[in-house]
């Protein structure tokens, strides 16, 4: 994304500039180090390609050594009045070549083409919503080389939102073909079916045992107004290619699956502790079985004023809360899940986003508690109580399903390159700009991505979560799973309401930084220090 750089005023950028520079380094009293079960740390390594898109709340997927993009929104973080109006939503599907997985994503190539150029509507499909390609927020998943998108929050114009009923079935092969020869995808390889339990927006999506789950999320209709949904759904699906049919099966949701709401109006309750959307999901592992379970951490909002710090474990019949208050991380990010069959555990490790205390600076991980992490306190007018974060934190699971959360001494590093942020953004477009140098802290990972990397040998029962076991034993001094992408970028730790309209503009982007994951073990990483 590129902007005309005006001239500021001296004052205002030697402001926004030292406080990015300081933004990542919480001032606390540094606590001691404990024993952690924690068995790795992650790293990442920042890569710098200037062809990549900036992006957040996007869908992708990856067909071979392609990575396909579209949707999502090209500027910061919304208005209050949640308003992703058309001028600020990606109408163009972009196709990374990796060269092979060149493990330098600076060497990269982009193609690019606009969804109204790429793909057309076809009735003998049934697929009558082709807006879709430019939704934020859609419920996504891929199998057999099919990108499956649910849902999704519509960038129609800049008055009101709407949330879409479909779900989109869409060839890989043939949306990669046609973004790169810059032609139509032929009739038939995108399918569509529509549903009302598809109406989301803000929700995670899992696969279990072939049947796909809708957990939370919201649906959005006109002047702002709309309601959450309270619950987790279920469905089979059916995509016939020959035919050009999607056609889907939806389950009764469970008893325990669900607030004690029955209707739209009942929905718009701020009770429940299932009112969630914009939280993070993944799979994982039980540690006294080995079977799999999905889990929902965190998401807002909680009496409709502030984010919810309880997971959720979500099974084929059951949903339930659980006892951990988590202590960071309570927005979407990005989840990192494995497990250690020698160990008897689970983990989950999530990168930066949002947190809801305050912690110092630590050397190894640190279990969280009331005596070293402050949360804190409620601010219903501000929503100054969940500021923006680069910290880690790990969620430990034992075979009694006890979970804890660590916090990491891990966390984002500072920037290679110098990155433009607008003073102020209106419709039109026209923004002046400041830069903020290199070497600076500003806070990522809200509404990011990973470009997943883990081979079938170390995903456990091609489940998405890393068998840490055969990974470690594989490579002893750690290794990559996968690159992490794009989401808001932001230079302030709270986006105060009261600072004026778009304010969120002017200090947050749509990120473009680009890193590599690596996972280390503990062991490695303390003896190469002793070292």
């Amino acid at each position: 994304m590129k902007k005309q750089i005006a001239i500021l005023s001296f004052a205002f950028a030697a402001s926004l500039f030292l406080l990015s520079c300081n933004s990542g380094k919480e001032k606390e009293t540094p606590q001691s180090e404990s024993a952690s079960p924690i068995p790795y740390t992650v790293e990442l390594v920042e890569y710098v390609n200037p062809a990549l898109p900036n992006l957040h709340s996007f869908t992708h997927a990856t067909y071979e050594d392609k990575i396909i993009m579209l949707g999502g929104r090209r500027r910061g973080l919304h208005s209050i009045n949640y308003n992703f109006s058309e001028y600020a939503s990606n109408e163009i599907i972009y196709v990374i070549d990796t060269k092979g997985w060149d493990m330098n994503p600076a060497n990269w190539q982009v193609a690019s083409q606009h969804y109204t150029n790429t793909v057309k509507k076809d009735p003998s499909s049934g697929l009558t919503n082709i807006e879709q390609f430019h939704a934020n927020n859609i419920e996504f998943f891929t199998k057999n080389n099919t990108l499956y998108m649910i849902g999704g929050l519509a960038s129609i114009n800049p008055t009101y939102n709407l949330t879409f009923s479909n779900m989109t079935a869409i060839d890989l092969k043939e949306l990669v073909n046609a973004v790169q020869g810059h032609s139509f995808m032929p009739l038939g390889s995108v399918r569509q079916t529509t549903n009302s339990v598809f109406t989301i927006t803000g929700g995670e999506v899992g696969v279990l045992n072939n049947t796909v789950y809708l957990a939370f999320g919201w649906n959005t209709c006109t002047n702002n107004q709309g309601y959450y949904t309270h619950k987790v759904s279920s469905f089979t699906f059916t995509d016939n290619i020959d035919s050009r049919s999607l056609s889907v099966t939806i389950n009764s949701v469970c008893a325990t699956c669900a607030d004690p709401y029955s209707s739209p109006s009942d929905t718009l309750s701020n009770s429940g502790n299932f009112r969630r959307r914009d939280g993070s999901m993944s799979a994982m592992i039980y540690p006294k079985d080995s079977s799999n379970l999905l889990m929902y951490y965190a998401g807002v909002f909680k009496n409709g004023n502030t984010n919810f710090d309880t997971p959720i474990s979500i099974t084929a019949n059951a949903a339930q809360e659980d006892s951990l208050h988590m202590r960071g991380n309570v927005y979407t990010c990005q989840v990192i899940p494995a497990w250690s069959r020698s160990a008897k555990m689970s983990y989950a490790t999530f990168l930066g986003g949002m947190t809801n205390t305050k912690y110092g600076p630590i050397t190894s991980p640190e279990l969280l508690s009331n005596s070293n992490s402050t949360v804190l306190p409620v601010d219903t007018k501000n929503y100054l109580s969940v500021p923006f974060s680069n910290r880690f934190t790990t969620i430990a699971m034992d075979t009694n399903k006890n979970l804890l959360q660590y916090l990491l001494p891990d966390s984002f590093p500072a920037t290679l390159v110098p990155l433009q942020f607008p003073t102020y953004a209106a419709q039109t477009g026209k923004d002046s700009s400041f830069i903020l140098q290199a070497g600076s802290n500003p806070f990522n990972g809200s509404e990011s991505e990973i470009f997943w990397r883990i081979p079938a040998a170390y995903n456990y029962n091609n489940s998405g979560v890393i068998d840490l076991d055969r990974f470690f034993t594989d490579n002893p001094q750690g290794g990559q799973v996968g690159y992490l992408y794009g989401g808001i970028l932001s230079v302030v730790t709270n986006v105060n309401m009261k600072n004026g309209t778009n304010f969120q503009s002017r200090v947050t982007v749509a990120s473009n930084r680009i890193f590599g994951i690596k996972i280390v073990p503990t062991s490695s990483k303390n003896s190469s220090t002793k070292k």
